[in-house]
């Protein structure tokens, strides 16, 4: 009698296990999105990873989501644990490479919500093709306003050392294709994107990834000659002012080049003891931690503004001959 229920028992265990099998929640999934199903989207995923494959191209629900231009969908799915915002489908396509080509190749107000909502997230670009795909098409075509509302999205919505980089890449490398007459406004909303990461990325290693895109703005040759030293010095002010040291021979000579009173200035602050509250600032921000803080606490608006270098802001514009003498840490 025993060993018959245990058979029964056995019997029922495996009749569940292939119900729950037949559930195609892959194809629930889908259908939840396709049709702006909010409520049993959340019910599916109460059930199934967020993560799944879904189809034979190996979308997930966020890419699929991205797809069908549905921010509703894409806010639900970015705020499910675990949803990854670095997976790849079949092509190697991340849900912000996707974006980028569809903001692109259709500009509604939609696909720039969600690719907003990605690049607050987190997400960072995946395959190199989907960059570049975007920037070089829009270069040939002279679609410069796109470009400046890209970089300046970017500017507003991303942290991503990473994806600075590859901007900054794929701009320098593919600016012959340019058939525009004035590159200053791309390169004026990129150099934005740095001063940003300047002042909110004061640890050493990411202000070595930053300070490596120096050679690639000398590399711009479709820009005022004016223009371009002018961004060079005012990089140059703020990575000295974060706590950047200048010792490698090129950036010497480079700085030497632009103007002999910035050389002298960056020699001076290596000796010249700075006040306790920049010294607090910098380290506040060089941690990982303290920018932390920054973000959840409900930091007074004048400390706010002092530890964003809104003093050094003003100070703004900079050119050779300024008194950089006046920049007092």
């Amino acid at each position: 009698m025993a060993s018959t229920n245990k058979e029964i028992n056995k019997n029922l265990s495996c009749l569940r296990v292939r119900d729950i099998e037949a559930i195609d929640y892959p194809h629930q999934l889908e259908d939840a999105i396709r049709n702006n199903q909010a409520s049993a989207l959340s019910e599916i995923l109460l059930k199934v990873d967020v993560n799944i494959s879904l189809n034979v191209k190996h979308d997930s629900a966020l890419i699929l989501a991205v797809r069908a231009s549905n921010e509703s969908m894409v806010k639900t799915l970015l705020a499910s644990p675990g949803c990854n915002l670095a997976y790849q489908n079949i092509n190697l396509y991340s849900p912000l490479d996707i974006a980028l080509v569809l903001v692109h190749h259709s500009q509604c107000e939609s696909n720039w919500n969600i690719l907003h909502l990605l690049l607050e997230a987190g997400a960072e670009p995946s395959c190199p093709y989907a960059i570049l795909s975007v920037i070089l098409t829009a270069l040939e075509k002279d679609q410069t306003e796109f470009l400046v509302r890209l970089i300046r999205t970017f500017v507003d919505f991303s942290s991503s050392i990473q994806l600075h980089g590859v901007l900054m890449a794929k701009l320098q490398r593919h600016q012959p294709y340019y058939t525009g007459n004035m590159f200053d406004p791309l390169l004026e909303c990129a150099s934005d994107f740095t001063i940003k990461l300047i002042k909110s990325k004061c640890d050493n290693e990411s202000l070595k990834l930053i300070v490596s895109t120096l050679p690639v703005y000398l590399d711009f040759y479709l820009v005022t000659c004016q223009f371009k030293r002018n961004l060079l010095i005012k990089f140059i002010v703020y990575l000295s002012v974060v706590g950047w040291r200048w010792t490698d021979r090129f950036h010497l000579n480079l700085i030497t080049n632009l103007s002999s009173g910035l050389a002298q200035w960056c020699q001076s602050l290596r000796h010249t003891p700075h006040s306790l509250k920049h010294m607090c600032r910098v380290a506040l921000l060089s941690s990982p931690t303290g920018r932390q803080y920054m973000a959840v606490s409900h930091v007074p608006s004048l400390i706010c503004r002092y530890l964003k270098y809104a003093d050094i802001d003003s100070l703004a514009p900079f050119s050779p001959n300024y008194n950089f003498n006046s920049i007092l840490l």
